[in-house]
This record gives C-alpha cells, sequence and structure tokens, in this order.
C-alpha cells in the first residue's frame, strides 16, 4: 500500500484531493472522448490501474506523477489545488488538454483564459 493509498484513507483533506484527482482525470478522459483503453495508453499505464484511479483517486505518487507527466500539467491542477494567478501556463497547460479548447480561435482561447482569471479572482476572496 503506498503512501499516497494510506494518507487518502485517513486524512480528511487528503481523501478530498483524492477525489479531485479521480474526477479531474475522468472529466479529461470524457473531454477527450476516450475510451478507459485509448486513455490509459495516452497515460501510460495500464487499464486496471486507470480503472482503479478513477474510482477513488487513490493511487501512489510514482503513478499521479506519470499521469500528471503525461497530460502535461502540475499534479496540483489534477488534485484541486488552487493555481496561483501568476502560474498562467499551469492554466493554460490545463486548458490545452481539453481538446474543445485547442480548437478554439487564439482570440476566443485569450477570451476563455481572461474568464478563468476573473473566476479565480472571485473564489480567492
Amino acid at each position: 500500500m503506498s503512501c499516497i493509498l494510506r494518507v487518502c484513507q485517513k486524512e480528511g483533506i487528503f481523501v478530498e484531493r483524492c477525489k479531485n484527482f479521480a474526477n479531474n482525470l475522468s472529466a479529461i478522459q470524457k473531454s477527450k472522448k476516450h475510451s478507459l483503453s485509448e486513455f490509459s495508453k495516452e497515460l501510460g499505464i495500464a487499464r486496471s490501474t486507470l480503472q482503479s484511479v478513477l474510482e477513488d483517486g487513490n493511487t501512489s505518487l510514482y503513478t499521479a506523477l506519470r499521469i500528471a507527466d503525461s497530460l502535461d500539467v502540475p499534479l496540483s491542477s489534477l488534485t484541486g489545488e488552487i493555481i496561483p494567478m501568476k502560474s498562467l501556463d499551469s492554466i493554460l497547460a490545463l486548458l490545452h488538454c481539453l481538446e474543445w479548447f485547442r480548437e478554439l480561435s487564439s482570440k476566443d482561447q485569450e477570451d476563455v483564459t481572461q474568464h478563468i482569471r476573473a473566476i479565480m479572482e472571485v473564489l480567492r476572496k
């Protein structure tokens, strides 16, 4: 049993982050319209591992980092931690994972980015 798994089972805030991890991965999978097999291949992990992660977010640190690296986003973005306002690159990296965002014009991408910044400012209050 990994350290993350033990932490997720015992500590409330970590349980929440594990759930965020599972929910964010599921959202990315759905946005890409990938099957479980396709998404696991993209992430470089076994289908059964992905299925387990999607259930409750429990996994090893190695697997979590591998997933984040495969998606080219910080692990903190996947666990739902607040992305610092100065870290626009992190926001854009996450958005570029979403197929719909990549298909937008440069102007529309900038508009979406500005809206996300505004939302984050409200959430920080």
